[in-house]
C-alpha cells in the first residue's frame, strides 16, 4: 500500500515537472479573458482584452491584487481603470455579493487571461516539488480532518465541485 502512494505521488511530480518544463508555469494576468454575462463587469462596459491597471486608484500588479481590490468592496462602487487599445478608460462597477461555502464574497464577473512563464529544468523541478508537496499535504490534512469528524465527506469533490466553486 505504501508503494502505491509513493507511485501516485511520483507520477504527480512527473506530470507537474513536464507541465512546467515544456509548457511553463501558469500565471493569471491582469488582462481579462472573459466577462461573465449579467454580472456587474459586463453591465459597466468592461470587455475581453481589457487590462486592469488600477482599482480605486491602487495599482494592480497581478490577479491577487485584483481579487483583493474587489473583495474589500462591501457593496460599494469601484472605479476601475483599464487599458483598452492603448487607451485608458475608467469604469464604475458595483460588485455583487454572493455566498459561497457560507462565506460572503464580492464578484464583478471577470476571468483572468493566463500566460505561461517559461522555466529551465531547475525551476521546473523546484515548482513541481512545491506543487506535489502542497497537494499531498492538502489531501493528508483533508483526510485527517475527515477521519476526526471535523469535515464532511460531501465537501470532497471532483471536477464538478471544482467548477461549482469556481
Amino acid at each position: 500500500e505504501k508503494t502505491y502512494y509513493v507511485g501516485v505521488i511520483g507520477f504527480a511530480f512527473i506530470l507537474y515537472f513536464a507541465l512546467f518544463a515544456f509548457i511553463g508555469l501558469p500565471n493569471q494576468t491582469t488582462t481579462l479573458a472573459g466577462v461573465v454575462a449579467d454580472y456587474p463587469a459586463e453591465q459597466s462596459g468592461l470587455k475581453v482584452g481589457d487590462k486592469i491597471k488600477s482599482i480605486d486608484g491602487k495599482e494592480m500588479r497581478n490577479w491577487n491584487d485584483i481579487v483583493s481590490g474587489i473583495d474589500k468592496c462591501a457593496g460599494e462602487s469601484l472605479k476601475i481603470l483599464v487599458l483598452r487599445d492603448n487607451e485608458k478608460k475608467e469604469f464604475v462597477v458595483t460588485p455583487k455579493d454572493e455566498v459561497v461555502n457560507d462565506k460572503k464574497i464580492c464578484r464583478i464577473g471577470i476571468v483572468p487571461a493566463l500566460e505561461y512563464l517559461k522555466m529551465d529544468s531547475a525551476g521546473a523541478f523546484k515548482e513541481a516539488m512545491t506543487e506535489t508537496v502542497g497537494a499531498t499535504m492538502a489531501y493528508a490534512t483533508f483526510f485527517k480532518q475527515l477521519s476526526a469528524g471535523k469535515t464532511k465527506k460531501d465537501s470532497f469533490g471532483g471536477p464538478i465541485m471544482i467548477y461549482q466553486i469556481t
